[in-house]
């Protein structure tokens, strides 16, 4: 989603992308809301009454279930305030960075699977061209 929004904030069009999600941001959005929901509910039983065990409320498993988020928000801001570092804005995020190395890679790639193609005969080139996308 801060992808999104930097690419979008440094006017980088969508057509230039080699992979784009299928959904876009609205598929990251319900992904993050799934997400959250898990966490916050995968170990709802511990506000469930059980009077054979701990009577009301299990504190041992409700805090073995939950430590992780208070954990989390604190190292983040722990990061946050003892680096004193700040939140990029979209527009001075860095989405370039290795960029170059990683076009090259693909152009290197693209030429030997050109020269992979020249040799392929028979049964390889079928295989290749029509078969191969389903394995």
């Amino acid at each position: 989603m801060f992808f999104i929004r930097a690419r979008r904030a440094q006017g980088v069009d969508e057509a230039t992308l080699a992979y784009k999600a299928p959904l876009g941001i609205i598929g990251s959005g319900v992904a993050l809301f799934f997400c959250v929901l898990v966490v916050f509910t995968r170990s709802f039983g511990v506000f469930i009454h059980n009077p054979e065990k701990y009577g009301n409320f299990d504190y041992k498993t409700f805090i073995t279930s939950y430590i992780g988020i208070p954990l989390y928000v604190m190292a983040f801001a722990g990061w946050k305030l003892w680096k004193k570092t700040e939140v990029i804005k979209p527009h001075n995020a860095d989405i370039w960075t290795g960029k170059a190395e990683i076009d090259r890679e693909e152009a290197e790639y693209v030429a030997m699977a050109a020269i992979e193609d020249q040799n392929l005969s028979g049964w390889k080139k079928v295989y290749r061209n029509g078969l191969a996308w389903l394995f």
